[in-house]
């Protein structure tokens, strides 16, 4: 962590002379930490991979729409990345934190405040219907983010964003709100639409474009059915193939998504053969499901990769615009609750570690022990400045969950004298009120299969006075709840 900050500060002091260059890549800590040089592929790809073949994968939850954007519907799978590109494309190599390549840009421009970004075009790149892909199709896809259509989720990512300017046919420069050090490579993670196509005359993002997609990504939609699958052909002509980082990439023919609405059916058509992988994210099922005969035979590969990219969270989210969750205490005491050492040990088969904070599995971003430095120092200052976002806490103990490590009897005890001191009386049935509000919510799920988890944090959330109802939904109604925050919690990660 300490290298981290020296980095940091090392990039303000020496800006004028490092950052406002053109260059091939953005880094999160500056262009000495991107690893890759100008026409270098990625180490992960084999630039002598052969094409053709059909990959088969399978997605749960049907789709409703081909947009990636916009506010209604469920997207359908591998669009994003298949069909449409961003502006830079995100690297995924272990070494990089967060590091970005030219996708449709040959060079970034930081300026020497943070404050723009300058990006210059590749002057091939077009789009699967050869229209060629200019400036004005960036200008047209950052103000589609004004549209009351476009998903809020974008609109939240980008707000930072100011504005952009169209400088030539090629370039184009965005200007930023505030100066933040992941901004830069958060406007590289924009979508880029082809003006002529979804700026069309009397159509309506949000509802015009469900039935069609057309982007300047390596793949094409070949054929689809809503609720079973979607097949993407691979463009032999895409503008981007000789690019450095896209080689050794996108070499199957085809990419089909079978589509299942039950976790099960998944589970036994993989092992039947209807599809070629299966990403596996919970533990019951790799502990019990996929091994014995079928690995023994060869009907598959059981594997693990392991890595030490940036893991992200999972984990019981609360709506904030709840007033039971407005108070610090509250959602302490709620979270102390969830005993992860009995879940991991009965429920997870011992294969997860509780997450610490966002930066997870990276040796080198995640911190370490009590704050101390140049770490101490930051965290102080900010502490005066905005205090009541700044815990004391963060000065005297390590990151983690509240109550982590403890025992779940001292939890328990613990998060009823922080419902006590936050004004939450116990009823007669049991049940937490303050006011007119009564300790009780629902935790939303699209499928059943976290419902395991979630029964033994209810129980000990009724020990604390809290009622807790688990609903299942079918994946639309899910995200339609989501798009207009009809939730209390959720799980998300």
């Amino acid at each position: 962590m300490k290298k981290i900050i020296f980095t940091f500060f090392a990039l303000l002091l020496s800006a004028n002379s490092v950052i406002a260059t053109p260059r091939h890549g953005l880094s999160l800590y500056g262009p000495q930490d991107l690893k890759y040089k100008p026409g270098q592929p990625y180490d992960y790809a084999n630039p002598k991979a052969p094409k053709g073949g059909n990959l088969v994968l399978a997605d749960f939850g049907a789709f409703t729409k081909l947009n990636p954007a916009s506010l209604k519907g469920v997207t359908a799978p591998g669009i994003g990345i298949l069909v449409f590109q961003n502006a830079m494309d995100s690297s995924a190599d272990d070494k990089e934190a967060f590091s970005q390549y030219g996708s449709l840009v040959e060079k970034a421009e930081l300026a020497d405040d943070h404050l723009s970004l300058t990006y210059y075009l590749y002057k091939q790149a077009e789009f699967s219907d050869g229209h060629p892909l200019t400036a004005d199709d960036f200008v047209f896809s950052f103000n589609l983010i004004k549209d009351p259509q476009y998903h809020p989720i974008f609109k939240e990512y980008f707000k930072d964003i100011k504005s952009i300017e169209k400088i030539d046919t090629h370039t184009v420069r965005y200007h930023f709100a505030i100066r933040n050090q992941e901004l830069p490579l958060i406007t590289g993670q924009m979508i880029i639409f082809p003006k002529h196509i979804y700026e069309a005359k009397g159509k309506s993002f949000g509802s015009d474009f469900d039935d069609m997609a057309v982007g300047s990504g390596p793949y094409t939609i070949e054929k689809y059915e809503y609720g079973k699958y979607i097949t993407y052909k691979r463009n032999p002509d895409w503008w981007g193939k000789d690019i450095a980082i896209n080689k050794g990439r996108y070499n199957f023919d085809r990419v089909t998504f079978k589509i299942y609405l039950d976790p099960v059916a998944q589970r036994e058509a993989f092992k039947g053969g209807e599809f070629d992988m299966q990403l596996v994210n919970s533990s019951r099922d790799w502990a019990l499901d996929y091994k014995g005969n079928f690995v023994k035979k060869g009907y598959y590969l059981r594997k693990e990769f392991p890595h030490t990219r940036i893991a992200g969270m999972q984990g019981f989210a609360m709506n904030m615009r709840n007033e039971i969750f407005k108070s610090r205490k509250v959602r302490a005491a709620l979270a102390m609750v969830f005993d992860f050492e009995w879940s991991n040990k009965n429920l997870f088969y011992g294969q997860y570690t509780r997450n610490d904070c966002y930066f997870d599995n990276n040796p080198e971003v995640k911190p370490q022990g009590v704050p101390a430095g140049d770490v101490k120092e930051l965290l102080e200052s900010l502490r005066k400045k905005h205090k009541k976002f700044v815990p004391k806490t963060v000065l005297t103990k390590p990151v983690g969950a509240p109550g982590q490590g403890l025992p779940a009897e001292r939890n328990i005890k613990v998060a009823n004298s922080l419902l006590d001191s936050a004004g939450w009386k116990i009823g007669k049935d049991g049940i937490r009120s303050k006011g007119k509000h009564r300790m009780e919510f629902e935790l939303l799920l699209a499928g059943p299969g976290f419902q395991r988890i979630a029964e033994p944090y209810k129980n000990n959330l009724k020990k604390i006075g809290v009622k807790m109802d688990i609903k299942v939904v079918q994946i639309a109604e899910y995200e339609e709840r989501l798009r207009n925050f009809k939730f209390v919690m959720i799980v998300a990660g």
